[in-house]
């Protein structure tokens, strides 16, 4: 539950940034909300990973995740789809 609540909150402080953003200069059209819309989908395309990788990097240090080695062999694979979208 708690790397659930941290993605959750990671995606609030993006959202806030975003929303203050374009209510200070008054970004509101159809173009806007297509590509608000874009981005949203972004988000969540990245979040999904990043629930793994939060739950290992929570669970593994405590020793929750030794018998669950399924997280464990796709964690590059998840680290390279969080990099892709770092670069």
């Amino acid at each position: 539950m708690l790397p659930f609540l941290l993605c959750i909150a990671l995606i609030m402080l993006v959202w806030q940034e975003h929303f203050q953003f374009y209510l200070r200069y008054g970004l509101r059209n159809s173009r806007i909300l297509v590509l608000n819309t874009l981005f949203l989908a972004i988000v969540l395309f990245y979040v999904y990973p990043l629930k793994f990788l939060l739950k290992i990097l929570i669970l593994y240090p405590v020793g929750y995740l030794l018998g669950d080695q399924t997280l464990l062999n796709d964690l590059g694979k998840m680290i390279r789809a969080q990099d892709m979208g770092h670069s």
